[in-house]
């Protein structure tokens, strides 16, 4: 069985269960990792600090971390790794320029299986109002700037 499960405010609840989320887990009120058991892969985007840590204690055996932020504490500690060793975990920057990967993206967008949410269009003109908002990290979905 699947089971998608993602973290999001309350506001953008609704929208990402219409997008196929199965458990909806509101970050202002709610540890993902005191609600959240027996799954086998975390993606996390956010690095928050000790998510490796609380990460092992949730992953199935055979499970996998993959983080795409960089921090200190993101991976769980070498103790934490070498206690659980069917368990995994990789740091994963978002560097890759590959040809292949962006032949694919082109492939799923062309056959409508890529669906981008576009939170908000800004001018060239208003690029830093983009980036404050970008920074502030509330988006739900994508903020891009039009460029002539």
């Amino acid at each position: 069985a699947t089971r998608v499960v993602t973290t999001c405010s309350q506001e953008h609840a609704d929208s990402l269960r219409s997008l196929g989320a199965d458990q909806v887990i509101d970050y202002h009120t709610q540890k993902w990792w005191d609600v959240v058991t027996g799954v086998d892969i975390i993606f996390d985007t956010v690095g928050e600090d000790l998510t490796g840590e609380h990460a092992y204690q949730i992953l199935n055996d055979g499970g996998f971390l993959v983080t795409l932020a960089d921090g200190p504490r993101v991976l769980a500690s070498a103790s934490t790794a070498a206690s659980r060793p069917t368990v995994s975990q990789k740091f994963s920057g978002l560097s890759d320029n590959s040809r292949g990967a962006l032949e694919e993206l082109t492939d799923l967008a062309s056959h409508g299986k890529l669906k981008v949410i576009i939170s908000k269009t800004y001018d060239l003109a208003h690029v830093v109002d983009a980036l404050v908002e970008s920074r502030a990290g509330h988006a739900f979905g994508k903020i891009s700037v039009k460029i002539p």
